[in-house]
This record gives structure tokens, sequence and C-alpha cells, in this order.
């Protein structure tokens, strides 16, 4: 390049400008030519590395929000063992009592009891439900009744229970479930 450079100011001190010109012209030319297939190089790397990137950090999305989904889970069984469940069968089919069972173990409850009555009894509710105590677990207890039901095949209510037997303590993280059929 510093070649033509010389040659460029040797013929413009000879008066020869029109062809200084020329070869300027000409230098310019194959420096644009290169500069652009430069350009085009690095724009297409840049989107390779863009099309990396972006795979990357796809990728690393996903991983991410199954790491997240899987502490939610840990952490949603920790808050899940704060409450006590009950559950109670009548004329069920048997195997309805450890589907309820289960799912509350499976999913981090303390399971206080479980039963399978012989007669219905005065407290228990007519249909399958989900009993609460207060009015701060109604949307907990909603909650339940929809697992439940994919759970057990049966349709649950959330029902605000009175509280009797239930120590006034324990009334805000207390659960009774009622299989009836």
């Amino acid at each position: 390049m510093s070649a033509r450079i010389q040659q460029i100011k040797d013929l413009v001190g000879n008066d020869e400008v029109e062809d200084a010109i020329d070869l300027l012209m000409g230098v310019a030319d194959e420096l644009g030519a290169k500069r652009e297939h430069q350009s085009e190089l690095l724009l297409s790397a840049r989107f390779k590395e863009y099309e990396q990137n972006k795979l990357n950090n796809t990728l690393s999305e996903k991983l991410l929000g199954t790491e997240i989904a899987a502490i939610l889970q840990r952490v949603q069984k920790v808050d899940n063992n704060v409450y006590e469940v009950a559950v109670y069968a009548y004329n069920c089919p048997p195997d309805l009592l450890p589907k309820a069972a289960a799912y509350f173990s499976r999913n981090g409850y303390h399971l206080t009891d479980t039963a399978t009555l012989q007669s219905s009894q005065s407290w228990l509710a007519r249909q399958p439900a989900v009993i609460y105590y207060g009015a701060g677990n109604q949307k907990k207890a909603a909650a339940l009744a929809a697992d439940l039901k994919q759970a057990t095949g049966l349709r649950f209510l959330a029902q605000e229970g009175a509280g009797y037997g239930v120590p006034k303590e324990v009334r805000a993280y207390t659960f009774k479930v009622h299989l009836v059929r």
C-alpha cells in the first residue's frame, strides 16, 4: 500500500495529476472492495455469534426454568408441611383413600389421620369436600379440591367448617378431607 501512495506522490510531483487521480481511484476501489468483503465477513460472523448466543440463551433459559421449577416445588413442599390434613372416607371404593393420602404425602403435607368410616357421622359432609377453618384458607382449600379431583376423580367442594373438635390454635393450618359417595 505504501508503494502505491509513493507512486501517487511522484505522479503529482511530476504534474501527472490525471494519472495520479486514476491510480488513487483504483486504490480506493480496491480498499472499498476489501472493506466491503471484510464487512460482509464481520456481519456473517456476528450473525453466527448471535445465533449461537440465542441458542445458548434459549437452552440456559430452559435449564434455568427447570431448575427454578424444581426449587419452587421443593419450597412448596416445605410450605405445605405446615398444614395438617386428615382424610376420612365413607361409602367409597377402597382405592380412593390411598389415592388421596398419596397426593398429600407426595406434596409434602403433614398427614395426621386417615380413616375409612363404617357409618356416616354427623360431622361428615354429604358430598366430597375439603373442609377449612377460617376465611384465610378458602383459596388453599379450593386449590386442594381441584387437585383432589384429578387424584381421585371425585368433584370436591371447598367448605368452611364450624371448627368443632378442632382446637383454635391449629385451625389456621388444618384441613379435613371428606371422601363421600
